[in-house]
């Protein structure tokens, strides 16, 4: 959230999270410090739900908001921006495609597990799995044959 400043109080004192709105500049909360990953304000129901600006910080109706430290954050923001590049656009079909046959595999055909201890027995398992998915994806663009008719 751009504008949202969090003032550091020492140790065991509440930290304030100024809030920028349209009629005022402060919104004062205390913050939870119990959890490790970051800091999280503790808002008001009534400053929430009469807040111009609370789609830009949460999208539930819990008032819950993470502010993570500014190292992870760092590399949050670095991370998102890197995966809105080209490249990376450009090689997303096939990663979706390579992870929904995984799914397939470890979900339907029992693949998270290997009934064999014997690495050349558990690649004889894997390969007997794969083409019997195959077969099934050829299964289905094969014609359905009539049903057979008995003769009279």
């Amino acid at each position: 959230m751009s504008g949202t400043t969090i003032e550091q109080e020492p140790a065991g004192e509440p930290a304030a999270v100024a809030v920028p709105t349209s009629d005022e500049q402060l919104v004062a909360m205390l913050v939870d410090r119990t959890r490790s990953e970051g800091l999280r304000p503790a808002f008001a129901p009534d400053d929430c739900r009469q807040c111009p600006v609370k789609t830009a910080c949460t999208h539930s109706d819990a008032r819950k908001v993470t502010f993570l430290p500014r190292g992870l954050y760092d590399i949050q923001s670095e991370s998102r921006t890197g995966q809105q590049t080209q490249e990376r656009l450009s090689r997303h079909p096939l990663r979706a495609a390579i992870e929904s046959t995984i799914s397939e595999f470890v979900n339907g055909h029992g693949m998270r597990q290997c009934r064999y201890r014997n690495q050349s027995k558990a690649h004889v398992q894997h390969v007997l799995t794969a083409i019997a998915v195959n077969l099934e994806r050829i299964d289905v663009h094969l014609p359905t044959p009539p049903a057979h008719q008995p003769e009279p």
